[in-house]
Parts: structure tokens; sequence; C-alpha cells
């Protein structure tokens, strides 16, 4: 699912990495999807599938 947040990445001209929300939290309803901020087994799945 990506980096692991850090901020010591050994990256130029990067501070920090990080998650802004887990995973398969859904960002809303758009498209038929359910509540911002509620599971989403759907896109936690496509997250994973890339």
């Amino acid at each position: 699912m990506g980096e692991v947040p850090t901020t010591d990445p050994d990256l130029p001209r990067v501070d920090a990495l990080l998650w802004v929300k887990q995973p398969g939290d859904s960002d809303g309803t758009c498209r038929g999807g359910p509540p911002a901020g509620a599971w989403s087994p759907q896109a936690a799945a496509e997250l994973v599938a890339g």
C-alpha cells in the first residue's frame, strides 16, 4: 500500500512520507460510494489491485 509513513525518508528534497487517510476509507457518496469516512471494501480492493 505504499511506503511506510516516516519523517526520515532519505530522499532529496522530501521531508516526510505520510498517509492522509486509511486505505479503503470512502471519499464520499459520489458515483454510488458510501458516506465519507465509511469503510469501503471495494475501494480497498481497488487500491490493492493497483
